[in-house]
């Protein structure tokens, strides 16, 4: 199994589809499998989603990562919380200063879509998130073993 190649689209939504139709076999670690890394800013005080990401034919558990930050160093408060298909997943993460990484192991289905909606306590002192990846690891099976044959 190989992986296929990621594919960016104009509108900011990643999507990637990796290894067989039926997904592959993931499990938890460290390794980027998606990346958007991108640097977005939004200046809202009701949550807006920021980041989106179509987890393709992955499923199972995957450790979701991103990095917020207050841009501004005068310690405003700034919120962002994973989604799931439009509904909040995870735990909401709170922060007011520079660039703090959170991750979070979550379970996905084939096709969902990942999120992450970002707010700011104050108006005009914006929150800034990049990194936003799902981490896990590809398995590859070993190579099977050659019996001679007499």
């Amino acid at each position: 199994m190989t992986k296929q190649d990621i594919l960016f689209i104009s509108s900011g939504i990643l999507i990637g589809l990796m290894c067989s139709e039926y997904g592959g076999p993931y499990e938890i670690g460290d390794d980027v499998l998606f990346a958007d890394d991108t640097v977005v800013s939004k200046d809202t005080q009701g949550y807006v989603k920021a980041k989106e990401i179509n987890v393709g034919y992955i499923a199972g558990t995957l450790r979701i990562a991103f990095d917020t930050r207050d841009p501004s160093g005068a310690e405003h408060w700034v919120h962002a919380w994973i989604h799931k298909n439009g509904v909040a997943f995870g735990a909401e993460r709170s922060q007011n200063s520079v660039w703090n990484t959170y991750t979070e192991d979550l379970a996905f289905e084939a096709n969902d879509l990942l999120q992450l909606y970002v707010k700011n306590n104050d108006s005009g002192f914006p929150i800034e998130v990049r990194n936003f990846r799902i981490l896990g690891k590809f398995l590859i099976p070993e190579e099977p073993a050659i019996n001679e044959v007499s």
